[in-house]
């Protein structure tokens, strides 16, 4: 693991309100003095009470690790242990292993989840890539109804909608408004970047278009 990553458990709590959050921090570049400078978590929950009630009062780092896995682990087992997934006074939702048994919010916490994952977990994020190229490989070349088609574009067209590009040593990403102004807060860059392998694909399409317009 890189020298300069630093994964680890956190707790933060409203003790007047007995409302608590127990959670993990392990992309790259981590340290535990993010909490709360840099890194306010990703959960809904902890947001929504930060803005009704303010700051927490209680923000501690449990436990530092050397290895991503083993602090993850160590979350579900602490979560578990908690029993989050029944205890209300906790804003987790899930134990990271077991969902809650809400069936009103079982699809948000899975998109949770999935989008945690495949920002902070390289395999996990490679994996979700290969899946969905042989996907489109399997139904390369099948007919499409108009219906269909429509629907996609729609989708697409609604999927991105009000969000914007930002970057951070090569990354990309595509957030609504809120999360692109805290991305900026944490360091990341306005507007996307592109690999030398995607410029010189632009610049050949720009010079077709050019050429196919003189009529060379």
């Amino acid at each position: 693991m890189d020298i300069y990553t630093k994964p680890f458990t956190y707790l933060i709590g409203w003790s007047k309100l007995d409302k608590w959050y127990y959670g993990v921090k392990y992309a790259k570049g981590t340290q535990p003095n993010d909490l709360w400078n840099t890194y306010f978590t990703s959960s809904k929950y902890v947001k929504q009470l930060r803005e009704d009630h303010g700051e927490p009062d209680v923000i501690q780092i449990r436990k530092a690790f050397d290895d991503q896995e083993k602090a993850r682990d160590w979350e579900s087992t602490v979560l578990k242990r908690m029993k989050v997934r029944i205890d209300e006074r906790f804003l987790n939702k899930t134990d990271n292993k077991t969902y809650s048994d809400k069936p009103d919010n079982f699809g948000e916490i899975t998109s949770q989840v999935q989008k945690d994952l495949f920002e902070n977990d390289k395999e996990y994020r490679d994996k979700s890539k290969l899946l969905g190229a042989t996907v489109g490989l399997s139904n390369k070349g099948k007919p499409k109804s108009d219906e269909h088609i429509q629907n996609m574009k729609a989708g697409m067209a609604g999927k991105h909608r009000g969000k914007r590009w930002c970057n951070l040593n090569g990354q990309n990403k595509r957030v609504v408004q809120e999360d692109y102004e805290q991305l900026l807060k944490e360091g990341w860059l306005p507007g996307r970047v592109f690999t030398k392998k995607t410029q010189e694909l632009f610049r050949k399409k720009g010079l077709e278009g050019r050429n196919k317009q003189l009529g060379r």
